[in-house]
């Protein structure tokens, strides 16, 4: 029977020379630095002080170093760390050096002159060390992020186009079936089911131009206008509706080019889940009387179940949890779209009943 191949990995050299060039900097600077000390005529306690700094930042590759082997760094982030290390030290060594060459052209001897560029590379050294683990750590960060949006890039199309096709096959389907058939209701219920899974795809597809970064190009926006327009096609679309309004024939703010789709989501949802025969909706969009008010204020108020508490909570504290989640990605699109305009979209229970959302957006002065 073949022996079991062994789960070791021989370390490459650039993870050797990484690690090596770390631990031998911290070793001879900390070698040197005790040297040169146990050299000076000095006193203990001269050189028991004159060694923290040294110490400190020779300790600090070293320690370093080990953390960042007990972690397995991969070989091109610990070079990376080392060349930093080298890097700092040099660049502050170099720096000491002219400063040194500075106070010798003005007739200041300076008796010390090994300690203070000792002192400068290990210093160095020690800089280098933190910040080649913050650039590690920044391109690991991009490196996630890319691979991130690579993964959401797929699963919006997969949202968008393929579940989309779908959905269109489906519905086109019923649609033949009920011509043909006795279950009626089914295959209505079918249609409905198909044309959300449509709408679904719509919606991952607002959230792709909502995340890209060209896409927040804010724009001055009559919302007075958009919000009457958007119940013009809400009452031709629900006939059953009864909306009340009160807002004034110009009223100009800055938002997001999806402002539009989020304001219709947000009525259409006071409707679709309202239990009641005939629904019942107050808008209002107004100026509020405080002194140095810089926002419009959106109010959408109904007479419907009202919004659950854990809804609620989810919404505020901007996640979700596998106990604690929305009831849909409308609302969340609606929100975000909301905060991308530098706006804020909150939500409650009216009182006596209903739901009450409300929507700030920054104001343009006409």
């Amino acid at each position: 029977m073949p022996a079991a191949a062994s789960s070791t990995r021989t370390p490459s050299w650039r993870t050797l020379s990484g690690y090596s060039l770390i631990f031998i900097l911290g070793s001879t600077l900390l070698s040197l630095r005790l040297l040169n000390s146990l050299h000076q005529a000095e006193n203990v306690w001269v050189t028991l002080l004159g060694l923290v700094i040294p110490l400190v930042c020779s300790l600090g590759l070293l320690v370093g170093g080990f953390l960042l082997w007990q972690k397995g760094v991969d070989e091109t982030a610990i070079l990376r760390v080392a060349l930093w290390c080298v890097a700092g030290g040099v660049l502050l060594a170099v720096g000491t050096g002219f400063v040194h060459l500075y106070l010798q052209a003005r007739g200041l001897l300076v008796d010390t002159q090994l300690f203070i560029i000792l002192n400068a590379i290990s210093g160095g050294s020690l800089t280098g060390f933190v910040v080649g683990v913050y650039d590690i750590r920044r391109r690991r960060a991009e490196q996630r992020a890319a691979r991130l949006n690579e993964w959401l890039t797929v699963l919006n199309r997969i949202l968008r186009h393929d579940i989309r096709n779908q959905a269109n096959i489906v519905y086109g389907h019923a649609e033949l079936l009920e011509e043909a058939t006795e279950h009626r209701d089914e295959i209505k219920r079918i249609q409905e089911h198909a044309m959300e899974l449509v709408s679904l795809g719509d919606r991952a597809r607002m959230l792709e131009q909502l995340s890209k970064e060209n896409s927040r190009n804010l724009q001055t926006v009559d919302v007075a206008a958009l919000v009457d327009k958007q119940l013009v096609e809400l009452t031709s679309d629900y006939s059953n509706v009864d909306v009340e309004t009160s807002f004034p024939d110009e009223l100009r703010v800055s938002a997001h080019p999806l402002l539009e789709y989020a304001l219709q989501n947000l009525l259409e949802n006071a409707v679709i889940h309202n239990d009641k025969e005939t629904p019942q909706l107050w808008v209002s969009a107004s100026v509020p009387e405080d002194p140095g008010a810089e926002y419009v204020e959106i109010e959408i108020v109904d007479n419907g179940p009202g919004i659950p508490d854990s809804e609620v909570a989810v919404l505020e504290q901007g996640y979700e949890t596998p106990l604690e989640h929305s009831g849909g990605l409308g609302l969340w699109l609606s929100k975000w779209i909301v905060a991308e305009s530098s706006g804020r979209l909150s939500a409650d229970t009216a009182s006596p009943h209903g739901t009450r959302i409300c929507i700030r957006l920054p104001l343009i002065d006409n």
